[in-house]
């Protein structure tokens, strides 16, 4: 990691995070930083500054030193931060200190030091879950990043202090670091928002339906034909596109509300949570909420490809049937939800397909791309049907024409880092298409 003899100014803000600063100042010290710590008035509640002092081996500084200038020195203490920070690294960000950022209040040392430098800003932001997802600090933050061009560090979901489960964490101190050093190897002073690893809100105000879960065709009152998909695929792809910005509606047919963390993602404000247990059911959701106003649908459910053929009102009993041990049933296909919006969709829509195949996986998959007019198509095996990892194929047209199919073949890993791979493929084509859209109108 490229720290080795960089200044790095810690900004340290007011929360419970603020006690894992710490441990960071050491993790930095040991990869060769110089590190300056600044705490502000309220972390001073959380964290001793003797101890920051003691691990960095330099000054700590605090909101008294914003207006104590020392006669011996030719400069300002925030002014000489300022200028010589390779990177200002704000951890934990509170709500109310990413506020004041996006204001330009300067009530403190550390936005002085921030108003001050030509470095360039990481944010890693902490706070309580419906804080995080409060439609102000979300406004905040994409003014951090379109206008001021600050990279953000999303949070992890997990136990926050406040007792509750779910977004909000600060992120991981490993995470923090990766973040941070892709900042400093890029020498990045004015970021853009599209290619920014781990930048937040690159899919903000697209409107995205996203299925889940495996559909169930019932026999009879008790018994269904189905599969074993958990809905881990389409939960994951719905909390990274929340996390990037969308508006989901999420089209499920998991009980998600049994998991305490994933209960309290399904809070979101941007979030709207359909139930659906067959194929039809899913079919006439799907279809009633596809308008001209979705830019996405995400087809990651596990959709029965038949149903049977006539529903027995009554739980169909073995007496019925004393001299034979076996039983006819007729099916009936369904409709492919997929292919029936895809051949309705209009330019601006995106629509991705799911293959899972036993054979042939990337031919097979290909071939459905082509025939069900998708744009893009994730493919996997049966074995991740149940599972929390897989192992996935992202297939799509090419979007600079160089070859006809793009496929991206991604190790075996956990789903939610599937749905980044996935989300961050949809971005290109997005960004293709947008830049074809503006070359038409231009000429």
């Amino acid at each position: 990691m490229p720290f080795h003899g960089k200044n790095i100014i810690l900004a340290i803000s007011g929360g419970i995070a603020a006690y894992k600063s710490v441990e960071l100042v050491s993790l930095f010290k040991k990869l060769g930083a110089n590190v300056y710590c600044v705490l502000s008035e309220s972390a001073e509640n959380f964290v001793a500054p003797l101890s920051l002092e003691v691990m960095s081996k330099n000054k700590v500084y605090t909101k008294q030193d914003k207006h104590t200038i020392e006669a011996n020195k030719a400069y300002i203490d925030h002014i000489e931060l300022a200028k010589t920070a390779d990177l200002i690294l704000l951890a934990p960000a509170t709500a109310n200190t990413i506020s004041k950022l996006a204001c330009g209040i300067s009530d403190d040392l550390i936005f002085d030091i921030i108003l001050a430098s030509q470095a360039p800003i990481a944010i890693a932001p902490a706070m309580n879950t419906n804080m995080w997802a409060h439609k102000v600090i979300q406004k905040n933050l994409s003014f951090l990043i379109d206008e001021l061009n600050y990279h953000i560090i999303p949070p992890s979901t997990g136990d926050l202090a406040c007792g509750v489960q779910g977004i909000g964490r600060l992120a991981e101190l490993n995470d923090i670091l990766k973040h941070s050093a892709y900042v400093l190897e890029t020498q990045i002073t004015k970021m853009d928002k599209d290619d920014i690893v781990g930048k937040s809100l690159d899919l903000a105000n697209k409107n995205i339906i996203i299925s889940s879960g495996g559909t169930r065709e019932f026999i009879d009152p008790v018994r269904f034909i189905g599969n074993t998909s958990s809905g881990e695929m389409g939960f994951a792809l719905a909390q990274e596109a929340l996390y990037r910005g969308a508006n989901v509606i999420l089209v499920s047919t998991v009980d998600y509300e049994k998991d305490p963390i994933k209960a309290a993602i399904l809070e979101h404000p941007n979030l709207v949570k359909l139930r659906a247990n067959t194929s039809e059911e899913m079919r006439m959701a799907i279809e009633a909420n596809f308008d001209d106003s979705v830019d996405v649908l995400i087809m990651s459910a596990a959709v029965a490809d038949f149903r049977p053929k006539e529903y027995s009102d009554s739980k169909i009993k073995k007496e019925k049937n004393p001299d034979n041990s076996t039983i006819n049933l007729e099916l009936t296909e369904n409709i492919d939800i997929v292919k029936h919006v895809a051949g309705n969709k209009l330019p601006h829509q995106v629509i991705i397909g799911f293959s899972l195949e036993t054979e042939n996986l990337l031919e097979n998959a290909s071939k459905k791309l082509i025939d069900k007019n998708l744009d893009m198509i994730v493919a996997n095996n049966q074995e991740a049907l149940g599972n929390y990892q897989s192992q996935i194929s992202i297939i799509y047209p090419s979007t600079d024409k160089t070859q006809d199919l793009e496929i991206v073949e991604l190790e075996l890993q956990d789903k939610l880092e599937n749905a980044k791979s996935i989300l961050d493929h949809l971005n290109l084509i997005l960004k293709a298409r947008n830049e074809k859209n503006t070359d038409i109108i231009s000429g």
